[in-house]
């Protein structure tokens, strides 16, 4: 009997304690990312490096749209205190908690959204249990919510399963739909979606295969002037279309005759938008960009 009760206390012990261990630079996090209008695309997250910011220490954290994973981003800053963890995103320039592996059931976790910069998120954690993880762990896994639209998951040493940075998303995002498709440490798989056979997740329309053009949005994110480039035939027609996370069309530019479009910050909100380029009226591309207060 003590054996038992030795052993079910050690495995109390291993499943609450060893932190989060983010902060790492042999992890990578694949996010497939799809808006309700277009197409689906994969997002990878890794650490690598330091920064500083004022006196406080971060993990640099970097983003990539690269099937190959060769361009990288960077994104923001990530630092780990008492097994919190806080993101710096360089985007808004401010540090939010993206996670609290402190919390206890009926407790509530409120932080605000990194992206758009200005939406308050409060999720209530329901339960903690356990998952077998792919290479056989056993981590504790924080459930939010009762199972509808706003439902989370955080698995310790994984994070959440919207994505590594999405914390508290479906709070302040419309139409907008992430998975981590799946994580992995010094190249071992140790979390894979069910959701998805792939670790990268790219889907487009017939029309878009057909039709797809090479583009580039640039500064992203950006204050006052952001560029849309691609390339551009005199006779055919194109336009552009921006769209904010509430699925309301914000900027509608026809009959473009130019391969350089302008878009001017002080006609947007601060935040997320996505952005399709048409021609003859069909979608040839999609993305997204953030625009800074």
């Amino acid at each position: 009997m003590k054996k038992s009760i030795s052993f079910l206390l050690l495995m109390t012990l291993a499943l609450s304690s060893g932190g989060q261990n983010f902060i790492q630079e042999n992890q990578t996090w694949n996010v497939v990312e799809c808006i309700n209008f277009g197409s689906c695309i994969t997002l990878s997250y890794k650490m690598t490096g330091d920064t500083t910011v004022g006196q406080i220490e971060y993990k640099k954290l970097y983003v990539s749209s690269d099937t190959a994973m060769i361009n990288w981003s960077i994104f923001g800053g990530i630092r780990e205190v008492d097994d919190r963890v806080f993101l710096y995103h360089f985007g808004s320039m401010t540090e939010k908690i993206l996670y609290d592996f402190n919390l206890l059931p009926g407790d509530t976790f409120a932080t605000i959204n990194h992206i758009t910069g200005n939406c308050p998120v409060e999720l209530q954690l329901t339960s903690i249990d356990t998952v077998y993880l792919q290479n056989g762990e056993i981590r504790q896994r924080f459930n939010f919510g009762n199972g509808g639209f706003n439902e989370e998951q955080w698995i310790v040493g994984v994070g959440s399963l919207n994505g590594f940075v999405n914390v508290g998303l479906y709070f302040c995002w419309f139409d907008y739909y992430v998975n981590l498709s799946c994580y992995h440490v010094d190249g071992e798989l140790i979390y894979q979606s069910p959701s998805y056979n792939d670790c990268l997740v790219y889907t487009v329309g017939v029309e878009e295969k057909e039709t797809a053009i090479k583009h580039s949005v640039y500064p992203n994110p950006f204050s006052r002037e952001l560029v849309i480039e691609f390339d551009h035939n005199p006779l055919q027609s194109y336009s552009i279309q921006i769209i904010n996370t509430y699925g309301h069309l914000v900027i509608d530019k026809n009959d473009i005759l130019s391969e350089k479009v302008f878009i001017y910050g002080d006609r947007l909100s601060s935040g997320i938008h996505f952005y399709r380029i048409l021609k003859e009226g069909n979608v040839i591309a999609t993305g997204k960009f953030v625009k800074n207060e």
